[in-house]
């Protein structure tokens, strides 16, 4: 158990901190760094041999020879979870507390986090909620396919939500199964005046957003956190077209925790550095310059239950340049996708795809999913704008082949729903066909 006081004093180092300068966040990562790695290899089995290559003759950590350590995989997670936890903590870090992921890669893993590790997180998204003036006296509504409490009409009420040192953080965290038809969400947020914030995923949230424009049921909410993957312009026009909110998006795993948190200026996030680091890397490990798409290696400084040392989490995204905030995080511009939803062809062609704003609305496209189904054909799941207004196909396939292969082959679906069945989280753009061969 984390004590008030250490959530307190972890808030207002958390305050000071995204205003150092660069060079004092980059040894502050340092010395986290060289003591995780030091615990890894002397308590987790896996990780014995493997860290040698970063460390010179007389035992003490050479910087230069970080990128030489072995990246991580999802499958080694997979496979080896286990010989990576800890065999114990350093006073202070409290239990382990086991979460398994939803198996969006179609891969599913157990993580393994200490209590104080969560306890950082979870402060960590307080210094984020408050650059958005955050509300905690108010209650939230968490809504995730993938809970099991809350069945409706039952909504499972629980602790509050803020920052637990504040006498006025009183606001309930409450829950609602992911099994809800979005019809009854919009009933528990109209007839519940308490509920001012929503926390879902952005898709999930448009979701909502367009059953209540389409029942005329009009519900008011100051705003809605979106976690875990990418926000697109028409989620956040739509969420505010319906409820009125405040898109908030935040970047998050349960292996990874809180890596980054929305600028309160701007649309892009500012990474958690004195929680993860963060390297964007080419294919073949190689950093990407500031601009271009990299994968995501992170490596969580805090949690020494189960280390995760250069951790290819799986995602795509772009870097920044400095904010215009002050604040001196690193900035991730955009959360591109999954790397495994990347679009590959049988020339070796490999496209991850992105389409310029207004693009959908130019050809009658609410929301839709782009799914690759086979090595040289895509499917359009589509829900149109004006249901009676034909589909410009003959277009938008040119459209398409040219972003992407001019011999791939497009089919046509249109769909009503784009909450998925399976619980897997919803991307706009997916490769199934890689999906499916590692489900094999």
């Amino acid at each position: 158990m984390v004590s008030v006081e250490t959530h307190r004093e972890l808030y207002a180092t958390l305050m000071e901190s995204q205003f150092w300068a660069r060079k004092e966040i980059e040894k502050f990562q340092h010395k986290r760094l060289e003591r995780l790695l030091n615990h890894a290899r002397n308590y987790a089995p896996f990780y014995k041999d493997r860290l040698d290559v970063a460390f010179d003759a007389k035992g003490s950590l050479d910087w230069s020879r970080w990128r030489d350590i072995p990246i991580l995989t999802r499958q080694d997670l997979g496979s080896h979870g286990a010989e990576m936890e800890s065999s114990a903590l350093p006073m202070g870090h409290g239990d382990k507390i086991r979460s398994t992921t939803s198996g969006s890669t179609g891969i599913a893993i157990t993580a393994v986090a200490s209590t104080y590790a969560n306890a950082v997180s979870r402060v960590m998204s307080f210094r984020g909620q408050s650059w958005h003036g955050a509300d905690w006296s108010k209650d939230v509504l968490f809504y995730m396919e993938q809970t099991p409490a809350g069945a409706w009409p039952n909504v499972e009420v629980g602790p509050p939500w803020g920052p637990i040192w504040l006498p006025h953080a009183t606001g309930r965290f409450l829950r609602l199964n992911g099994d809800t038809p979005p019809a009854r969400v919009i009933d528990v947020i109209a007839e519940r005046d308490e509920i001012h914030y929503l926390s879902c995923r952005a898709k999930v949230a448009q979701v909502l957003a367009l059953e209540s424009l389409r029942a005329g049921r009009g519900v008011n909410l100051d705003g809605v956190f979106a976690f875990s993957t990418a926000t697109y312009d028409d989620e956040r026009k739509d969420i505010h077209q319906a409820f009125g909110a405040k898109v908030v998006s935040f970047y998050s795993s349960k292996e990874g925790h809180l890596m980054a948190y929305q600028c309160p200026e701007h649309s892009h996030l500012h990474i958690s550095e004195e929680l993860v680091l963060v390297e964007l890397l080419d294919d073949q490990g190689r950093p990407v310059p500031r601009g271009a798409v990299g994968n995501v290696v992170v490596t969580n400084l805090i949690n020494w239950a189960q280390p995760l040392i250069r951790y290819w989490h799986g995602d795509l995204a772009i870097e920044g340049e400095r904010c215009s905030c002050g604040r001196t995080l690193r900035v991730l511009e955009k959360i591109v996708g999954r790397e495994s939803d990347i679009f590959r062809f049988p020339d070796g062609t490999t496209v991850a795809l992105g389409v310029p704003n207004g693009f959908k609305a130019e050809f009658n496209i609410k929301t839709w999913q782009v799914a690759q189904v086979g090595p040289l054909a895509l499917e359009v799941r589509y829900a149109p704008i004006i249901h009676d207004q034909p589909l410009d196909g003959p277009a938008l396939v040119a459209a398409l082949r040219s972003m992407t292969h001019p011999d791939v082959e497009i089919s046509f679906k249109q769909s009503n729903s784009f909450l998925p069945a399976d619980g897997r989280k919803f991307t706009e753009y997916v490769n199934e066909t890689s999906l499916a061969a590692q489900d094999m």
